[in-house]
């Protein structure tokens, strides 16, 4: 027999089941494995259920905190020991393979479970049990939580709990239930809050739907957008128009929350929308998004929406208000995206130049008035020296005279000087415009430093000092 000879222990401390701790030391790989091997020890040996519980058990009637483990698979061994626990802790039956336990057990421990909360005697501050209540499901259990979700007089640890399970095991004949506490003005918040959520977890859509008052902030109080987000959650794209939309988007009440409302402002609005939606969309971002601080959660939001936009040019409309956002964007923050914070906008300019040049092509007529023409060519994300040939083509395509000088004054100015090619298309593209030639005049002709034209280039050379100035030395947090 070599069941316990040298080689065999040799060959069985070789597995995975242990690792070193230290020099001649070894030890379990994972607690786990002494925990499971330590009840089936005492499985194995018969020992009596009263004397496995008495083992397992503190003198004040709790499981041992630290034989938690061994009392899970002693329970899931034992159909005496899980109805032993299931009196006395049955928070430790979550982590036993409950699932496998008939009906009537499984039904005892929600029993159970709910009248220790109810009691005060359990703390719900564990979030890795929340993820074993759908090991509690059972066909009747529709019935035992019912009283405990709709009922405010029970305290709100032990209905969140019995909204947790329901939301778990996705029990569908409570959503009517649940929709009810979370439209309900006159039940607590917090109870409110959990009633919403689970209906954004598995409600279904005539479920979700009946949440709009929430979105729309149409049903009572809500100091931290809570209910607002669940309900967002809900009927967004589905039951909710963007013109709805656009009409919640508010900055949150506690900027310091990253709750079911930021969460909603940062993945879901600019996935949910369609093509058709954009330029409703991006005159939201005009209005009210480009004036806000580029890393705070609307401003987050702008940037996705633009970054959409730019993806469907195509679109007739597209093109015209995304300039004038951009345009927007670029006078009040100094460039594009902005904030520490990768800008997914500036992103996709960067990597498609054909799309970026289509934008620049519809903000220009926006510049061709205004003196703003400065702010666009210190960002470098629009255009740049790259675009040089570009906007020469431009130029002779060009009919108006605004359009002329506009286009000759950033050719002047984002030219490469030490490109021989950019040099020499500039000078003979000159003797074609009088604008440009004009613009160029310090390079191809002499400036009497007393003229009118001197003191025109001196102004203009100000004013783009100036807005260099400004751009780089803005606040932080730009004014909204």
């Amino acid at each position: 027999d070599t069941e316990g000879s040298p080689d065999a222990v040799r060959e069985t401390l070789d597995t995975g089941l242990f690792s070193s701790r230290g020099l001649e030391r070894i030890g379990w790989a994972h607690q786990t494995y002494a925990e499971f091997l330590a009840a089936r020890y005492l499985v194995e040996h018969d020992l009596p259920a009263d004397r496995m519980m008495a083992l397992i058990t503190h003198p004040e009637g709790k499981i041992i905190p630290q034989l938690r483990e061994t009392a899970a698979w002693l329970a899931s061994m034992v159909p005496e020991v899980f109805r032993g626990i299931i009196e006395l802790d049955p928070e430790v039956l979550l982590r036993s393979d409950v699932a496998t336990a008939d009906v009537k057990d499984r039904l005892s421990l929600v029993e159970n479970l709910l009248r220790l909360y109810d009691e005060g005697k359990l703390v719900d501050c564990d979030w890795h049990l929340r993820g074993m209540y759908r090991k509690l499901n059972h066909p009747s259990l529709a019935e035992q939580l019912r009283p405990y979700i709709e009922d405010k007089r029970k305290g709100i640890v032990v209905r969140r709990v019995a909204i947790d399970i329901a939301e778990a095991c996705e029990v569908l004949s409570l959503q009517g239930d649940l929709v009810q506490v979370a439209l309900n003005e006159a039940d607590s918040h917090p109870a409110r809050v959990q009633a919403a959520f689970a209906i954004s977890q598995f409600g279904e859509d005539e479920a979700r739907a009946m949440l709009k008052p929430l979105a729309m902030g149409q049903a009572g109080d809500d100091p931290d957008d809570e209910l607002k987000g669940c309900g967002l959650e809900c009927v967004w794209p589905r039951f909710l128009t963007t013109v709805e939309l656009v009409a919640t988007l508010t900055l949150p009440k506690q900027p310091s929350l990253f709750g079911m409302y930021r969460r909603f402002l940062d993945s879901h609005i600019a996935a949910g929308l369609q093509p058709s939606d954009l330029p409703l969309a991006v005159k939201w971002v005009e209005d009210h998004g480009v004036g806000q601080a580029p890393n705070g959660p609307l401003g987050e939001l702008a940037d996705a929406i633009l970054a959409k936009a730019l993806d469907n040019l195509g679109i007739s409309e597209i093109p015209k208000v995304l300039a004038a956002a951009v345009q927007k964007w670029v006078r009040i923050h100094g460039d594009v995206g902005g904030g520490t914070r990768p800008s997914t906008f500036r992103a996709k300019l960067a990597e498609n130049v054909e799309r970026r040049r289509q934008l620049v092509k519809a903000m220009l007529p926006l510049f061709c008035d205004s003196q703003d023409w400065v702010s666009l060519i210190y960002t470098e994300e629009l255009i740049n020296s790259s675009d040089t040939f570009w906007l020469i083509d431009r130029l002779r395509e060009a009919q108006a005279e605004p359009m002329q000088r506009l286009l000759a004054a950033f050719i002047a100015r984002v030219f490469d000087g030490r490109d021989i090619g950019q040099v020499d298309a500039v000078i003979c593209a000159s003797r074609q415009s009088r604008a440009l030639a004009e613009e160029l005049s310090w390079l191809l002709e002499p400036v009497d430093l007393g003229s009118r034209k001197a003191q025109e280039m001196k102004a203009q050379y100000e004013r783009m000092r100036e807005f260099e100035q400004r751009r780089t030395t803005r606040p932080l947090l730009d004014p909204p």
